[in-house]
């Protein structure tokens, strides 16, 4: 009988056959396919943990791919672990090579804790897998370290979710969560969800096992169309819309979640701010516009970052003096170079100064967040805050459609005389953008 697919597995070896490309051939061949192989690492380990691992070299790991792909050739290309940045490199580059769908599964920790993968090639996987990815199968603890969020509930699970899909992904299988057991009958909150309930397989699974291991269930997520209807293709088709169009503003705040959550220094002065407690606080303007803007156009993510404006909003007090004192706190709480790009602003007393810098009037604000509604550019009115609970909140007045489309414009309720060298300055470092009249 002829089978049902051609599956070309780049992955480590299982020496106790429980995970890795022994797991991989397994469910395969009884689902009917074809399983071919590439070794990334050799590893030493039963159902008691890993005890050893030879990563094979980079050219032997590709000449198994190319004999496969130059011969038998492959219909999916499923990838497990890959063990250091290099080595995910390559695998980028193996999958533009086959143009076929790649199902990744960012293997990172073995469940007796040994490492199975550099923590520098995290943001190799982030960065040159996820947007390649056709099916994205992170369990809890990858989603983690890939998005930054906190992945214990299947609320979580959507949030991680949704942000690996604003990463790129096509569609993500979400794997185990501590709050999910006896949950699979439970409505999820988005009608492109599935919950699904967990199947715990015999013995003890090593990493990257294709079945939950523990026991409770995971969350389905697709771009676009219905994922229960979902198939990878046996040829590639022109890549749709990264998100669907329903929920779109909801899918814009997942994309700018991920982009601010994959900036380590972004990422410092939240935390930081979050422990220091200030009133109605809130991070905006080019710290976070501008990473987008990066993002959008292939730059390094913090190319150009000059600062961070931090707001916050205390009418109990507007004198200078009081305003020095929390900028003096706030800059002994980070080291150089951040204490001198972390710039703090009272917005309650904003107006007392406004007219006199820029030759506009400025009536008294209420809040930080109203002081976005007057900036110059929709584009520029975005601005984010952490909790405690590291959940992330986005304040954008005028939505995120213009800033994902790098389209600059004028603010409707405020028509600055100083737009167009403003728009003229923002267009000299990011040529792509659109100014609009």
């Amino acid at each position: 009988m002829n089978p049902l697919g051609r599956v070309l597995i780049i992955a480590g070896s299982d020496s106790g056959g429980g995970a890795g490309v022994q797991a991989d051939i397994k469910t395969v061949t009884a689902l009917g396919g074809y399983a071919a192989t590439a070794i990334t690492a050799v590893t030493v380990q039963n159902t008691l943990g890993v005890s050893g691992m030879h990563p094979i070299p980079l050219e032997v790991i590709a000449a198994q791919a190319r004999a496969v792909l130059g011969d038998i050739g492959a219909d999916v290309i499923k990838t497990g672990m890959l063990g250091d940045a290099a080595t995910v490199e390559l695998v980028a580059q193996l999958l533009d090579e086959a143009q076929v769908p790649a199902v990744i599964d960012p293997v990172m920790v073995a469940k007796g804790g040994a490492s199975l993968l550099a923590q520098a090639a995290v943001a190799a996987v982030r960065e040159l897998l996820i947007p390649r990815a056709a099916l994205l199968t992170p369990n809890a603890p990858e989603a983690e370290a890939l998005t930054g969020l906190s992945v214990a509930t299947t609320d979580d699970l959507r949030r991680a979710g949704e942000a690996l899909l604003a990463a790129g992904a096509k569609a993500v299988l979400m794997k185990g969560g501590h709050d999910l057991r006896g949950r699979a009958d439970r409505e999820p909150p988005h009608p492109r969800h599935r919950l699904h309930a967990g199947v715990r397989v015999r013995g003890r699974p090593g990493p990257g096992a294709a079945i939950d291991r523990g026991g409770g269930a995971g969350l389905g997520l697709c771009a676009r169309g219905d994922p229960a209807r979902t198939r990878l293709r046996r040829r590639p088709r022109p890549a749709g819309p990264r998100l669907a169009a329903a929920g779109a503003d909801v899918n814009l705040e997942a994309r700018l979640e991920a982009v601010v959550r994959r900036s380590e220094p972004l990422m410092h002065v939240l935390r930081t701010l979050t422990r220091l407690e200030l009133p109605d606080w809130l991070i905006f303007s080019g710290a976070i516009y501008q990473r987008v803007f990066n993002d959008l156009t292939g730059r390094p993510l913090d190319y150009g970052i000059k600062d961070y404006d931090v707001a916050y909003f205390d009418d109990s007090d507007i004198s200078y003096e009081a305003e020095d004192v929390v900028i003096r706190r706030v800059a002994a709480a980070f080291e150089p170079p951040l204490r001198e790009m972390v710039e703090v602003r009272n917005q309650a007393r904003v107006h007392l100064w406004f007219e006199g810098h820029f030759n506009e009037p400025y009536s008294p604000l209420s809040s930080s967040a109203e002081a976005l509604v007057r900036f110059v550019s929709p584009v520029f009115a975005v601005g984010v805050k952490l909790d405690a609970e590291d959940r992330l909140t986005i304040h954008a007045p005028f939505g995120l459609e213009d800033l994902f489309a790098l389209k600059l414009r004028s603010n409707p309720t405020r028509m600055s005389p100083n737009f167009g060298k403003i728009a003229g300055s923002a267009k000299a470092r990011w040529p792509e953008i659109e100014v609009v009249d």
